[in-house]
Formats: C-alpha cells, structure tokens, sequence
C-alpha cells in the first residue's frame, strides 16, 4: 500500500468515525449501525491492501479480527481526540 492510499483510507475513516458520532449524539440507530458497519468493511479493506497481511501464512483468523478492531480504536481514539479539540 502506497503512503497516499493510507493517507486516504486514514482521512475515509476519520469522516465515518465522525459521521457516527454525529448520527449517535442525534440518536439516529440505525445510522449508526450503517457507519458502524462502513467502518468495518474499511478496516476489512484495509487489512487486505496491507503487504504485512499478506506475507503471513499461519492462517490465524482471529490475529485477523484482533488487528482491525485494534486499527478501528485506533480511529476512533484519533476521531475523538480531534472533535474534542474543536
């Protein structure tokens, strides 16, 4: 993955991290859970342009699951991080 593509996937999950803060502080659900799912599928994504995730063998789908969630609060910590600040 090239510097930009992360660049852009980082700059796609900030407006969805902020998204669903706006959906939830508007206690919209069900827009919630759509962006929920939105940032999911991005860190999905994101762990398959990631050459590191390729080079691995071992098969270990739960190394998988625990990478993405440790990326999405990753996210969200920054998203929460630079909403305060604002």
């Amino acid at each position: 993955m090239t510097f930009e593509e992360e660049r852009q996937l980082t700059e796609l999950a900030r407006i969805l991290a902020r998204g669903r803060e706006l959906a939830s502080s508007l206690s919209i659900p069900f827009a919630t859970k759509l962006i929920d799912l939105s940032l999911v599928e991005l860190a999905i994504q994101w762990q398959g342009r990631d050459p590191q995730a390729g080079a691995r063998t071992d098969g270990c789908g739960l190394d998988d699951l625990l990478q993405i969630k440790l990326r999405l609060s990753v996210i969200e910590r920054a998203s929460g991080a630079k909403t305060d600040r604002h």
